[in-house]
């Protein structure tokens, strides 16, 4: 159920008006592997989406995928 969310989120991507939408993608993504125990993986999508989030000027996106790869961090 959950990767079929990611997958009608990831269709929208192209028709955001809003672009740094994408790095919540990114955000959504590494959380799913992070449940699933890939703690390696899923830091390098929260990487993913910090830099989509800051190249992008989306300063909400930047401080979801940085308090997510923080509490990562912080559980390792």
């Amino acid at each position: 159920a959950t990767e079929s969310q990611l997958l009608a989120m990831q269709a929208l991507v192209p028709t955001l008006k809003r672009r740094g939408l994408r790095a919540g993608l990114f955000t959504c993504r590494g959380e799913l592997r992070e449940i699933q125990g890939a703690a390696t993986e899923a830091l390098t999508l929260y990487d993913q989406a910090v830099s989509t989030a800051t190249s992008l000027n989306d300063d909400e996106m930047l401080a979801s995928a940085l308090f997510s790869r923080g509490f990562l961090y912080s559980v390792q």
